[in-house]
């Protein structure tokens, strides 16, 4: 079992779209876009 897993550089499932807490914001409107790849192969994700 090789521990490398291949990282997918042109994925086909939208990403997750995030801020910064309000709390740490210090200015301007940032976002940021996430492809969680350990989740692209149908694994499903939790979110806290």
């Amino acid at each position: 079992m090789s521990l490398l897993k291949t990282i997918d550089t042109n994925p086909s499932f939208a990403p997750r779209e995030s801020g910064p807490l309000p709390e740490r914001l210090i200015s301007g409107n940032p976002a940021f876009k996430t492809w969680a790849q350990d989740v692209a192969r149908g694994e499903t994700v939790t979110c806290h």
